[in-house]
């Protein structure tokens, strides 16, 4: 289910252009930042992935680059 909203979320924003998406998972275990992280790096519309700045999240924050 993670994963379907995801790939919404990526066409929403590869339709509207933007340049990148801001995706909020927390720290915890990491596991959820490992899992979609790998994703990210799969998918077609993904130029880059990494992660937030401190002062923005940090590792709780994955900028995805369109």
């Amino acid at each position: 289910m993670v994963f379907e909203e995801m790939d919404r979320r990526l066409d929403e924003a590869t339709v509207a252009g933007m340049p990148f998406l801001r995706v909020i998972h927390g720290k915890g275990t990491g596991a959820l930042r490992k899992a979609l992280r790998d994703y990210f790096q799969g998918h077609p519309a993904v130029k880059d992935v990494e992660t937030a700045p401190l002062e923005q999240g940090g590792e709780g924050v994955t900028i995805v680059r369109l």
